[in-house]
Parts: C-alpha cells; sequence; structure tokens
C-alpha cells in the first residue's frame, strides 16, 4: 500500500464539510508539517551514520546532514531528532565503495554500552546553530578503523517513502487525522467544527501510540540480534 500527499488532500477535500474550498497547497503544507512531526513524536525512522575510529581517540565529531546518512538515495529535508544506539563495526562484508552503500556492506557488529560513552553538545561559534554534537568515549579508541563506529539516530523528513512498509497503515492514518483535526480546529471557516476535530485528534493520538509501541519493539529485535561489546569500561 502506498502513501502519498494526494492522499490526504483526497480525504481532506472529501472527509470535511466545505473541504474542497480549502487551497490544496495549503493542504500540502500542513501535510508536510504534519509527516514530519509524526516522524519526530514516533521515532520510527532510523538511519545509520558511520564515523571512522582513531586509536588514541575518545572524541568524534558527529556529522548531522545527509552527508552523514548511509542510505540506498540522497535525502533531503532531513532532521536529527535523537540518537539511538552505538555500535562498533566489526566486519564488512567487502570494502563499501561509496557512503551510500556502507550499511549494506556491514557483517557484523556489536552494540556499544551506553554506559561508556556520551553525546555531547559543544559551543562553536562558526556554526550556524552556534553548536555541534560529539561522541565522547570514556575510554581511548584502542584501533584505526574506517567506519568503525555505526550510530543509529532517529530522523525526520517529509520524504513519504522512507516509511517502512511495517509502519505504512498507521502512519498514514496518524497525518490524515492529524491534518484534518488542524483544520477543523480552525476558527471561522466554512469546514470548521472543533468537536468533530476532537474525535480526530484522539484518532491521531491512537495510531501514533501504535507506531511508538511498533517502533519499540523494532528496536528491541534490532538490538537482540547485535552482538555486545566487551569493552572494558574506564571512567
Amino acid at each position: 500500500m502506498a502513501f502519498s500527499l494526494d492522499d490526504v488532500k483526497t480525504e481532506v477535500i472529501l472527509g470535511l464539510k466545505a473541504g474542497g474550498q480549502i487551497p490544496a497547497q495549503l493542504i500540502d503544507y500542513r501535510s508536510n508539517l504534519a509527516i514530519k512531526h509524526i516522524f519526530v513524536e514516533s521515532g520510527v525512522l532510523v538511519l545509520p551514520r558511520y564515523i571512522n575510529e582513531t586509536a588514541g581517540e575518545h572524541l568524534y565529531h558527529i556529522e548531522l546532514g545527509q552527508s552523514g546518512v548511509s542510505f540506498a538515495h540522497t535525502l533531503t529535508d532531513i532532521e536529527t531528532i535523537r540518537f539511538v544506539n552505538l555500535y562498533r563495526v566489526d566486519e564488512f562484508y567487502s570494502t563499501p565503495g561509496n557512503a551510500q552503500e556502507i550499511q549494506s556492506k556491514v557483517k557484523s557488529k556489536s552494540l556499544v554500552s551506553p554506559h561508556s560513552y556520551c553525546i555531547e553538545e559543544i559551543y562553536d561559534a562558526s556554526t550556524t546553530t552556534n553548536y555541534i554534537k560529539k561522541l565522547r568515549l570514556y575510554s581511548e579508541s584502542t584501533k584505526t578503523k574506517t567506519y568503525g563506529f555505526e550510530l543509529l539516530t532517529a530522523v525526520s523528513t517529509t520524504e513519504v517513502g522512507m516509511i517502512d512498509d511495517m509502519y505504512l497503515h498507521e502512519f498514514r492514518e496518524a497525518v490524515i487525522n492529524y491534518v484534518k483535526y488542524q483544520f477543523l480546529n480552525d476558527t471561522g471557516k466554512p469546514y470548521s467544527e472543533p468537536n468533530l476535530g476532537q474525535i480526530h485528534y484522539k484518532l491521531y493520538l491512537e495510531f501514533l501510540n501504535k507506531l511508538k509501541v511498533k517502533a519499540y519493539r523494532g528496536f528491541i529485535n534490532r538490538d537482540i540480534s547485535a552482538q555486545p561489546a566487551v569493552k572494558p569500561f574506564i571512567v
């Protein structure tokens, strides 16, 4: 089952009283905001970032933009929400030729204990946000390895094609109900119906909670398949 902005537009136009009077551009705008919002709230889109490991180093820069993400195609409008898990890459099937194919080349990896590292926000006046993210290991790296660390990050985007099939139904329904709620809650419009809007808001929360449960189960299953990293922890 595919999902597109046209699905939302059709549901809004046909499903709301005077929905045909709502400008298509406004529906698209609110739909894109809703998609990003639900990615943020649910955390269902998790992508890996790879960091080169250097012997004797304990502080590593985290690239937050597209260039730090390994995926099959280039993403746009990507925003990092939070960091999920850190792994050490143990072995590749073959040497990755470019950043997009790194993930598919990973043969084995080890889950790094969250007690052995932290993510820091460090002031840097040269950046647009004035802050950068750093991975700090509590003990120095003992080896040098290209793409030695895999940092899983929950991200948001407006690209609906990034929604995994296992989340598609709940994600679609969450977006549609959230957009309907917003329009129904507008003041003084021909399509305004605040009481009906509350019903759609409750439906949005119901599907969002289902997404969160599925995402959590997905994280648990992924971590079970990874081997724990047996590393000394030095404070």
